[in-house]
């Protein structure tokens, strides 16, 4: 295998992305990794607790543990958080129209 190449597969390729939050100021997030997402989905099935996970880990400005964030989602709009979690998954290619695996999902044709 050429050196380069795996120099190349093993470095990050996951970007970030500042978003304006009507007034309150901005946030900083970054995509999540394949492994990030694996475990983020096996250590939750209760979709509130899964979306306090992924800005717990997606999120770099301001940092949030998943204890803040819970807090987060008492106080704010729908739509901010909406945002957040829409931007994190599109930097981790999760978003909509994002290349899909073979394998079918929930709704997909077989």
């Amino acid at each position: 295998m050429n050196d380069d190449l795996k120099a190349r597969l093993l470095k990050s390729r996951l970007g970030e992305k500042t978003i304006p939050i009507e007034g309150v100021g901005t946030v900083r997030v970054r995509g999540l990794s394949r492994g990030e997402v694996l475990l983020l989905q096996k250590s939750s099935s209760n979709p509130t607790q899964l979306e306090q996970k992924i800005i717990a880990v997606g999120m770099v400005d301001p940092v949030m543990s998943e204890k803040e964030v819970a807090t987060w989602q008492k106080v704010a709009t729908s739509g901010e958080i909406d945002e957040v979690v829409s931007q994190i998954n599109v930097l981790s290619g999760l978003a909509q129209g994002a290349q899909k695996s073979d394998v079918p999902g929930p709704g997909d044709e077989a």
